[in-house]
């Protein structure tokens, strides 16, 4: 046996980029689907996608009623961008977007966004923390949501 073999037997490395899911070799516990830097990058999305749209809104509720409807198509349009490009997401991360859990604060979202004055709140920066919240929560408790509910 040479003495190099003897050295990589005795080290293992440990690949940075694992798996999301994949269990901690130390602890035993699998890191979360959805890590901090993920949460971020989604929060500042989502943030970007609140942001145009207030932007929009603002502009459009100078034209009284035309811009009320525009507004309402608007919301719309970005409300379906916003979920497509989540659920894709949340696909990514191994995160079952079609729950009750996670439909619940995406309608509030459309309900809030639709409703002209407060479409101007985070409604969607909120519906996606809570998401991502329900998401950590259910990694720490080792809690999975029944796959067969609403799919």
């Amino acid at each position: 046996m040479a003495l190099d073999e003897t050295v990589t037997d005795d080290f293992t490395f440990d690949d940075p980029l694992e798996e999301s899911g994949s269990e901690d070799s130390m602890s035993g516990k699998s890191a979360p689907r959805i890590r901090t830097t993920d949460a971020i990058l989604m929060l500042g999305t989502a943030i970007f996608y609140d942001g145009i749209e207030t932007v929009f809104s603002l502009i459009l509720h100078a034209i009284p009623v035309a811009g009320t409807l525009l507004e309402a198509g608007m919301a719309f349009i970005f409300s379906g961008l916003f979920s497509l490009t989540f659920y894709i997401w949340f696909k990514i991360k191994d995160v079952r977007f079609m729950t009750w859990r996670r439909i619940v604060p995406q309608l509030a979202a459309l309900v809030i966004e639709l409703i002209p004055i407060l479409d101007l709140l985070p409604s969607r920066v909120l519906s996606i923390l809570i998401i991502i919240f329900l998401t950590r929560l259910e990694d720490k408790k080792h809690l999975r949501i029944n796959p067969n509910l609403l799919t």
